[in-house]
């Protein structure tokens, strides 16, 4: 007999059929599965895990906001290093060295940034679909 299966993430399957979805854990030789209905209970799991991941992406966010700091830290630290081994007339392949350590420096707070601004934004955007949830089922609710 075989299962149709739409979506697996690690052990979590998912199967959708029109008024409900199936979501079934595997551990090992154990399985666990229910059947919850989209319209109904869907929202408030929904709710859970968006909450579950603006708090974790707050903290990674946090994470990488002193990872930042440490790494302009080195950057400032590097570049007046180089415009001192540069004035006293070091190899120039010794220079490179510093230039190309430099440059992957540069590329790495960029990409940092860029990560952090993603972070905000994405909070921003889960908040949003949090609160159109919530609204959702409060306005379900009153039906």
């Amino acid at each position: 007999m075989s299962r149709e299966i739409l979506y697996e993430i690690g052990s979590l399957r998912l199967k959708l059929y029109p008024t409900t979805t199936y979501f079934e854990i595997i551990d090992g030789h154990k399985r666990l599965s229910t059947y919850l209905n989209t319209i109904d209970q869907i929202p408030s799991l929904m709710t859970l895990l968006i909450q579950t991941l603006m708090d974790e992406v707050l903290k990674y966010q946090e994470q990488i906001e002193k990872l930042v700091e440490h790494e302009k830290k080195d950057l400032k630290e590097y570049e007046e290093t180089y415009e001192k081994k540069r004035k006293e007339d070091y190899p120039e392949d010794y220079l490179r060295r510093i230039e190309v350590y430099i440059e992957k420096a540069r590329g790495k707070v960029e990409v940092y940034e860029k990560l952090i601004n993603t972070c905000t934004r994405l909070v921003k955007e889960l908040d949003k679909c949090y609160s159109l949830l919530i609204n959702f089922m409060d306005l379900r609710s009153k039906l």
